[in-house]
């Protein structure tokens, strides 16, 4: 009887006397440890045409034609829909090019860009080349939802991902390629409402560590790789709008095809799904979202965009900083949340 695929990759690694983490850390292409103890548990499977395959079955001695064929048996046919979603995002990108492409993102705080370790350095390591490849990156800050910490390692971050470009590039040269592009935005209040809410400190707090952002961007002659917009506010249609793709799907990435006729919009989310195993959990999952919803996506995003473009939209006044810094101690450095 055929071992299934599961079964398989522990029974190689097991003989061979490696740990999951030190097995992953033999493959060079980004295969993290969470994701292989998901396969090797039997939770989610790869598709068949994984790159990562041929270098794991090497790292465990195994038949790669052995290991895809068990795979097969394993799946039925079917992969999960984290690795489908993510291996349909990478085809996108690849056939429509980094360079043609808007890469908008709400909900940021969930995806991987942040982790520690090896699954946001993977990460890290992906947005950079797309970067370099002339992909911009633009990212909408709803300063009242957003936790502060978050922000803030979230910045962190991006900073991370700038200096790895940094380091590669010659001395002397120019940055000629994709860019981070910042939106930070808050509710406009009511006329009429003079009441104190724990949102008001939270946007205060925020609205201070994204002018940290801008002014370390500034210092650090970073504005050719980094744009940060001025804190608006926002309608509260509007605002209530970006908020329901943010609550309905949970993180988001939106690629909007710059100027390339009839290319479809296309998205992928982080959205909450029930184990594949025990149905009384939920496990974050990537979702490759039809045409349709990534369209209805996409319109937000324009009324977005257009909205902030306007010269006469408010902008947050400088008070709401100070008295965030009145209430949360001395401003820190931008340097120090990076």
């Amino acid at each position: 009887m055929e071992q299934p695929f599961s079964s398989m990759l522990k029974t190689a690694r097991v003989k061979l006397a490696l740990t999951q983490k030190a097995l992953c850390d033999q493959i060079k292409n980004g295969l993290r440890q969470s994701t292989y103890s998901a396969w090797e548990c039997g939770r989610q499977v790869p598709l068949e045409t994984d790159k990562l395959l041929d270098p794991l079955a090497h790292s465990l001695k195994l038949d790669p034609e052995a290991m895809r064929n068990a795979l097969k048996s394993q799946s039925g046919g079917r992969s999960d829909p984290m690795t489908k979603a993510y291996s349909e995002s990478q085809a996108y990108i690849a056939k429509v090019g980094p360079q043609n492409l808007s890469l908008w993102t709400l909900g940021t705080a969930r995806l991987h860009i942040a982790d520690p370790g090896e699954s946001g350095d993977s990460s890290r390591l992906r947005w950079k080349e797309n970067l370099k490849q002339g992909g911009e990156f633009r990212f909408i800050w709803l300063l009242d939802m957003v936790e502060p910490a978050d922000l803030r390692r979230l910045v962190a971050a991006l900073y991370s991902v700038c200096r790895l470009i940094i380091d590669e590039m010659p001395v002397g040269s120019s940055w000629r390629h994709g860019k981070f592009v910042h939106y930070g935005v808050v509710l406009a209040p009511e006329p009429t409402d003079n009441s104190f809410s724990p949102n008001d400190l939270r946007r205060s707090v925020n609205a201070d560590t994204y002018q940290q952002l801008m002014d370390e961007v500034e210092k650090n002659g970073w504005s050719s790789m980094i744009e940060c917009k001025p804190v608006k506010m926002l309608s509260y249609k509007l605002w209530r709008d970006l908020q329901a793709c943010w609550v309905g799907f949970g993180s988001v990435i939106l690629y909007s095809p710059k100027s390339l006729g009839n290319v479809p919009k296309a998205s992928v989310v982080l959205r909450d799904v029930l184990h594949s195993i025990d149905a009384t959990l939920l496990e974050p999952c990537l979702v490759w979202l039809p045409s349709e919803q990534a369209n209805s996506l996409h319109e937000v995003i324009r009324r977005f965009e257009s909205t902030v473009q306007e010269p006469t939209i408010e902008q947050v006044p400088r008070t709401a900083k100070s008295t965030a810094r009145q209430q949360s101690g001395p401003r820190r450095a931008a340097s120090e949340i990076s």
